[in-house]
């Protein structure tokens, strides 16, 4: 149960950058299309693959903590779950919202501003403030207090090569290979 729990989770760190490189193709080719409907254009079909990818990475996510919360209370991991869903959900839905504002003519194009600069402008602004109050937020939820020992000092560069070590990364992915499914 928990294998496929992390699997369900996991597939959006695949998923996402698969669509974002889909997306950079089909931008290469005038195919994309950001915030067209139109469905001779691949950005409705990504954004839902999108959608579809978030929202049971999202769903699991909670059974997960509904199952655990008792066992992990210690660690406060509703704060640190919605101080990452925040970001994601903040720069998902308000693109969603900002296009949507857009096709329904809340904004219009002027002389100087196309309606996707103006969509474009509203986004990155909005983004601006999110990362303020996100990275406030991040300073309480994610504290080095946590995980502070009493009269022992840590390495700064062995601690430091297992911040930037994909290694962790690597072993949850494998997760996904049948033959090393089949090995455990």
């Amino acid at each position: 149960m928990l294998r496929a729990c992390k699997r369900l989770v996991l597939q959006y760190v695949i998923v996402r950058p698969v669509l974002t490189f889909v997306a950079v193709i089909l931008h290469a080719f005038d195919k994309y299309c950001p915030g067209s409907t139109n469905p001779k254009h691949g950005y409705i079909y990504l954004e839902v693959l999108d959608t579809i990818s978030i929202s049971t990475a999202m769903y699991i996510l909670i059974q997960f903590y509904v199952l655990v919360n008792k066992e992990i209370s210690s660690y406060h991991p509703v704060s640190k779950f919605l101080a990452v869903k925040f970001v994601i959900f903040m720069l998902f839905w308000q693109g969603v919202g900002v296009s949507l504002l857009g096709r329904l003519g809340l904004y219009n194009a002027g002389p100087h501003w196309s309606k996707e600069n103006i969509s474009e402008f509203i986004q990155n602004s909005m983004v601006c403030l999110e990362m303020m109050i996100a990275a406030i937020w991040h300073l309480s939820a994610f504290s080095h207090h946590e995980f502070e020992k009493p009269n022992v000092r840590t390495k700064i560069l062995p601690s430091l090569m297992d911040v930037v070590s994909p290694k962790d990364l690597i072993q949850d992915v494998e997760t996904f290979h049948p033959k090393k499914i089949a090995k455990k």
